[in-house]
C-alpha cells in the first residue's frame, strides 16, 4: 500500500538541502544547495512500500536529551503516513534513537 504522505527534508545552516518526497507511485530524491536541487525519481513497487512500512514501524524513534544546545547544524522535517501516522517531527540537530535507520538507503 502506498503512503498517503511521504516527506524528508534535511536542511543544512550553512547550505546544502536533501528532499525525499511521494511523487506519483514512487519517491523523488533531491540533494545540493537550495533553489538549485538535482532531483532523481524512483518507482516504488506495491511490495517495495509494505516492506518501506514494516521498516519504519520496527525504528524505534524516541527523542533524547541534550545535553547542550548546538548553534550549527542541521534542521530536519519528517512526515511519513501510511494507514496511520509512523512519523512526524521537525527538530534542530536530531539526536535520538532510530534517527540514523530513518536516514540509511537501505530503507528505501
Amino acid at each position: 500500500m502506498m503512503p498517503k504522505k511521504f516527506i524528508y527534508e534535511e536542511s543544512g545552516f550553512f547550505g546544502g538541502q536533501q528532499i525525499i518526497r511521494l511523487k506519483g507511485t514512487g519517491l523523488e530524491f533531491g540533494e545540493g544547495e537550495p533553489f538549485a536541487l538535482n532531483f532523481i525519481h524512483k518507482e516504488v513497487s506495491p511490495a517495495d512500500w509494505k516492506a518501506i512500512e514494516e521498516s519504519i514501524k520496527e525504528i524505534d524513534l524516541d527523542v533524547r536529551d541534550r545535553d547542550e544546545d548546538i548553534m550549527d547544524g542541521t534542521q530536519v522535517f519528517c512526515w511519513i503516513t501510511f494507514k496511520k501516522k509512523l512519523a512526524r517531527f521537525e527538530i534542530s540537530n536530531p539526536n535520538f534513537s532510530g534517527y540514523e535507520e530513518l536516514r540509511e538507503p537501505s530503507m528505501i
